[in-house]
């Protein structure tokens, strides 16, 4: 959902070159995830085939395991899967972004969402509620989050929302999500429209904030270099931080406080260590980003 927001923010009146746009989110991607690919490679050195590394190149991670991403069972890095999720939209943004800022685009948005309503709905009246776990690692459960942060983005750009109104959204989104998360259940209301509203939420929660919270002040200044550490933070987070942080309890280190140990054994060497692999690894590629825009 936030994708979505972001990109059409960016994007707001410019043309998108294609094949530009790909290959600014090749660098953006690529250079940690195949970082990614060698340390499972070498986990499963013996079992490793041709497959696994088509996996990776066509970004299809979000296949090959039931319960996450392919290579889960060998290292902690199932979470690839929404990568691969991630770079199938974005292979698609161009085109939607266009269809967004036609005459009537609005309109076709909506009813790209009603018509994966309807998809998810006869799947899981043929196939039974528990495909929702399948649905969930897939575009056919996702795509509806991405277009609906589009058209939040589209909404925020073209409205201004007052202090109330934006505090509304963003407590309605937040109380929302508290109860989706208490109420979870698997059925056929969460495969055809738990996702949904999921990110109907997040658009209150994020067009509430933003609402609130326009400025470039100090504040804002220092999250957004800390954003720049986000993809290294996702992708090393359960490998790295999980790990040490479950060592460091086993051996009789806790302080007595689940959180201060989660800061000192998770968060702040994973931030340390994303630091090192953003500078070594990701830096040098984003170095190389072309302008997508005519």
């Amino acid at each position: 959902m936030l994708s979505g927001f972001i990109f059409v923010t960016i994007c707001h009146g410019k043309e998108i070159i294609y094949h530009k746009f790909i290959i600014n989110r090749v660098l953006r991607i690529f250079p940690l995830l195949t970082v990614v690919m060698l340390l499972l490679l070498t986990t499963a050195r013996a079992s490793w085939s041709p497959l696994d590394l088509l996996r990776f190149i066509l970004l299809q991670m979000n296949t090959g395991n039931a319960v996450t991403g392919w290579g889960n069972e060998f290292l902690p890095f199932g979470i690839t899967w929404t990568i691969a999720v991630e770079f199938q939209f974005y292979l698609l943004f161009p085109l939607l972004f266009v269809i967004l800022n036609r005459r009537g685009g609005v309109q076709s948005i909506l009813w790209m969402i009603l018509a994966f309503y309807f998809l998810r709905l006869f799947l899981g009246l043929s196939k039974g509620a528990e495909i929702y776990y399948n649905s969930y690692h897939t575009l056919l459960s996702r795509t509806d989050q991405f277009l609906i942060g589009m058209l939040a983005a589209k909404i925020w750009i073209t409205s201004r929302l007052n202090r109330n109104a934006a505090l509304f959204l963003l407590f309605a989104g937040l109380g929302i999500l508290t109860a989706d998360v208490l109420n979870h259940k698997v059925n056929l209301y969460r495969l055809t429209m738990g996702l949904t509203v999921e990110a109907i939420a997040w658009a209150f929660v994020i067009l509430g904030y933003a609402s609130i919270f326009r400025g470039t002040g100090l504040f804002s200044r220092q999250l957004a270099k800390l954003a720049n550490l986000t993809f290294s933070l996702y992708l090393l987070h359960l490998f790295f931080g999980r790990q040490l942080f479950e060592r460091a309890i086993e051996k009789g280190w806790g302080l007595g406080s689940p959180s201060l140990d989660f800061l000192l054994y998770a968060y702040l060497p994973t931030l340390a260590l994303s630091v090192v692999t953003y500078m070594g690894i990701e830096r040098p590629f984003l170095k190389m980003k072309v302008s997508y825009f005519r």
